[in-house]
């Protein structure tokens, strides 16, 4: 009597054990942390940590996504048919054609933001990324997230808001327009 007692008491223990480490509530949310980098200012998430690539200015890696960010400064411009001072638009395509693509990128914008997608497989896994691409004082910012493809869609909303937080140390202002010698057209009031 003694042993089943024991064996129900066992099996009740291991029961109770195995319920009391589930739970329906999903796991809390990590708290927002701001990162900076070369002048590059980012709100993510205290699961990010920041990551140095020999190719980028910098990264933030969690779990679900990765973010690398390149600099160009706009003085590597100067002698191409660009200029210096040319739009983020135009950046994108730069991008996209030193990359080996022909035409040009599917470029979606909202707000400040302005993106395009692509696929690329690494390591041997298919990853989808968006590409954010900015312009400052500093020169061209490609601000690129990562994800598994198959996890992509759910994550989209994210990268935008993320992306939405980016500042910059020394944002572009757009030159103002020099002032012109405007002929004085007021009637001469003087009587003939």
């Amino acid at each position: 009597m003694t042993k089943k007692l024991l064996s129900v008491l066992l099996v009740l223990t291991l029961l109770l054990c195995g319920c009391a480490g589930q739970s329906d509530q999903p796991a809390p949310t990590p708290a927002p942390a701001e990162f900076s980098a070369a002048g590059m200012n980012i709100t993510l998430n205290e699961s990010f940590t920041q990551k140095e690539y020999v190719t980028y200015t910098t990264g933030f890696e969690s779990a679900d996504i990765a973010v690398f960010v390149l600099l160009e400064e706009a003085a590597l411009f100067d002698g191409t048919d660009y200029g210096t001072d040319f739009s983020a638009d135009t950046y994108a395509e730069m991008l996209w054609k030193s990359n080996g693509n022909a035409g040009s990128p599917e470029l979606t914008s909202a707000g400040d933001l302005v993106w395009f997608d692509f696929d690329a497989s690494a390591n041997g896994n298919d990853y989808t990324y968006r590409a954010f691409v900015f312009k400052s004082a500093d020169g061209y910012w490609l601000v690129q997230f990562a994800a598994l493809a198959e996890n992509f869609e759910a994550l989209a909303d994210t990268m935008n808001a993320y992306a939405a937080t980016i500042t910059f140390d020394n944002p572009y202002v757009a030159p103002t327009p020099a002032a012109t010698d405007v002929p004085d057209t007021t009637e001469d009031d003087t009587a003939y």
